[in-house]
């Protein structure tokens, strides 16, 4: 519906005159001070004061007639929103300093970790020593010494630690735990900056990786926001730069994945479409529907789906947090609580936590020359959790087992591999209201009988 193109006062007049001369030849005088004259002024100027009104009232109360102003307040009136412009959001991975443990020693209440670069390391330091996914601990350094070590290396002091670390015949390393703050301000190359949205910590997400995986699933991550809203926001991967005030123990921070979200003010048209609609939108429990409304009464929701209950009026749904793993029960009883005030005046909600499929992958291998085993298996770590991404899993696919081969093949390094011994030997059942997740990746080096053997935990 378009405001009709209504004549002017002028016209109007004119349009007076014409229909007056169709009914009488009586009159051939409508010059200035005539009376004719004079009744063509009025009418053309009441009629005018008319269409001006009705155009108002049009744009005031009608949706498809207003714009603007008139607009947000028609929109209102049907229980809708302009919506404002929306600021992107992009997933940051920082980089920790990290360095090799060539030796632990005992030193009364004491424990020395020679390393092979203590660069990044000064007292007062939070680390995490790792030997395994298992094997790890936090600890703070009391001080450094230079050349102390049993090989000749410098030696971070620190106080007895719990678990027990033979570098000598496993992988052993150190990594900074630096925490960055929130509302730490994120540099792009496009001058769009960002401001991460909680304060988080870098060596604590799956260090056996020693943050050198590239999926943002397994590496120190953090959503962040842009500080401006509208689409500049959605910047290309690889576009963030570094920290605006640089913290030391981080060596790089970068976006693997686009920024999203990014939106300016929504227009009229979007505006009108959604109004129009929103009553029969909120009328139907879709999938999207509780997704979006699960996200918006906790942030940390990550997915949603329905599930099942024979109770008549109750809507039973599931909930991923964004980590992978549980809410608590009462984090699960105030989103019931916020649900319930949404959905339709009958209904109820009964929330759960989404079980996830485990997926482990077992392979015997050959490398390419120039590889190590440790460096394949980071990698292919990275690209099978990338593949198993349960945020755009389908819910209830199955995991081919062919697929999933098919990665590991891709991956850099990697220059045979035994298909006979292959795990898993089949596809991984996935059920109807449940996601995938790897778990476990375990490679073992044909040629030298080397295995690599750990957990992993997927989480956004």
């Amino acid at each position: 519906m378009t405001t009709p193109n209504l004549q002017s006062r002028s016209e109007l007049r004119e349009e007076f005159i014409r229909r007056f001369l169709t009914y009488t030849d009586q009159v051939t005088w409508f010059g200035r001070n005539s009376v004719l004259r004079a009744w063509a002024e009025a009418t053309a100027g009441l009629v005018f004061g008319a269409h001006q009104l009705y155009v108002a009232m049009l744009r005031r109360y009608t949706l498809m007639g207003s714009s603007g102003e008139f607009l947000d307040e028609v929109i209102e009136e049907r229980g809708v929103e302009r919506l404002g412009a929306q600021n992107a959001k992009v997933m940051v991975i920082a980089v920790p300093a990290v360095a090799n443990v060539t030796a632990v020693t005992p030193a009364g209440a004491n424990d020395k970790i020679e390393v092979d670069d203590s660069t990044y390391f000064s007292a007062a330091d939070s680390i995490r020593i790792r030997e395994s996914s298992t094997n790890t601990e936090v600890a703070t350094i009391i001080s450094v010494s230079a050349g102390t070590g049993p090989g000749g290396g410098d030696e971070l002091v620190v106080l007895a630690l719990a678990n027990v670390y033979n570098p000598a015949v496993n992988d052993c390393d150190v990594l900074r735990r630096v925490s960055v703050p929130a509302d730490t301000t994120i540099l792009t190359t496009v001058g769009v900056n960002f401001q991460t949205r909680q304060a988080f910590t870098t060596g604590d997400a799956n260090p056996i990786l020693d943050g050198a995986g590239t999926f943002v699933g397994l590496a120190d991550a953090v959503w962040c926001e842009a500080v401006t809203a509208g689409e500049s926001g959605n910047i290309d991967p690889g576009t963030v730069i570094g920290l605006e005030t640089p913290l030391d123990g981080i060596l790089d921070v970068y976006n693997p994945e686009p920024g999203t979200g990014g939106a300016d003010e929504e227009s009229d048209y979007d505006a009108k479409y959604r109004a129009a609609h929103h009553i029969a939108i909120s009328n139907q429990e879709t999938l999207a529907w509780i997704e979006a409304l699960a996200k918006t009464g906790n942030s940390d929701v990550l997915r949603a789906v329905k599930g099942e209950t024979s109770t008549a009026g109750v809507m039973a749904v599931k909930v991923l947090h964004r980590n992978g793993g549980v809410f608590s029960a009462t984090e699960l009883a105030n989103l019931e609580a916020y649900l319930d005030e949404r959905v339709r005046s009958y209904m109820t909600t009964e929330l759960e936590n989404v079980t996830m499929t485990s997926v482990e992958v077992e392979a015997r291998i050959t490398l390419e020359p120039g590889y190590t085993l440790e460096e394949v298996w980071r990698s292919a770590s990275s690209a099978e959790a990338e593949f198993l991404d349960f945020r755009r899993w389908d819910w209830g696919e199955d995991v081919d087992e062919a697929d999933l081969l098919s990665v590991l093949n891709d991956v850099p390094g990697i220059a045979t591999i035994e298909t006979s011994s292959f795990l898993p030997a089949a596809d991984t059942t996935v059920a109807a209201d449940s996601l995938p997740t790897l778990t476990r990746v375990s490679l073992e080096d044909i040629d030298t009988g080397n295995t690599i053997n750990e957990d992993l935990a997927v989480g956004f």
